[in-house]
């Protein structure tokens, strides 16, 4: 895991794993919770895909 999470963190130009975090929010990657009105709270992060 560590290997493909570095690997993923140069591909992208991330120094760390919270913009990694970042970046997937801004993309659209993920959602925080709550945020979609048809399903209601969710207890995690929502998956975009």
């Amino acid at each position: 895991m560590k290997t493909h999470v570095n690997r993923t963190m140069a591909k992208l130009g991330a120094r760390d794993r919270a913009q990694l975090v970042v970046t997937a929010y801004e993309s659209g990657l993920v959602r925080p919770r709550g945020s979609d009105p048809e399903r209601g709270r969710t207890p995690n992060a929502v998956c975009a895909a």
